[in-house]
């Protein structure tokens, strides 16, 4: 039996490119992001989710994770992963509109304790985030801050 230990913590941003016109519910903003966390066959627990949001929308929403990569989906599609996806994914996140505080006309939601387990084949981890509403958000106007422990 050989035991792994997590000995270092990880910060990984994100800044999706969206498109300015209106979501609709269930759409992904941004498309797949690719957050490069460890070496090849590596392992971590992703364990919080912090959310910057420039536009002040406070709109709900989920983040897919995958530890392969998935089937392309498009920022402004439908988020509707194929069966084969199903199998790459390892968690979901909420991310609730009662989880952000509005500082300065910003808004920003710490997402705390999600403890998701993973080994990645590649060293990275693959990010869809879908919407619960219909924002209309700045190209950039929406940041995600990811905190690892790394094996």
């Amino acid at each position: 039996m050989s035991l792994k230990r997590f000995n270092e913590l990880l910060i990984v941003d994100s800044t999706p490119t969206l498109d300015t016109n209106a979501y609709s519910a269930n759409d992904v903003l941004g498309g797949l992001l690719t957050l490069a966390v460890c070496k090849p066959g590596g392992a971590g627990i992703l364990r919080h989710v912090d959310v910057v949001d420039d536009d002040n929308q406070k709109i709900a929403g989920k983040l897919h994770i995958f530890n392969a990569q998935p089937t392309a989906l498009l920022d402004d599609a439908e988020f509707l992963p194929v069966v084969a996806d199903l199998k790459k994914r390892i968690g979901q996140i909420q991310v609730n509109a009662a989880d952000y505080v509005t500082w300065n006309s910003n808004a920003q939601a710490f997402v705390r304790d999600q403890n998701i387990d993973f080994v990645t084949a590649d060293g990275s981890l693959y990010v869809y985030y879908s919407t619960d509403g219909t924002p209309t958000h700045a190209a950039t106007g929406l940041r995600f801050r990811f905190i690892f422990w790394i094996a």
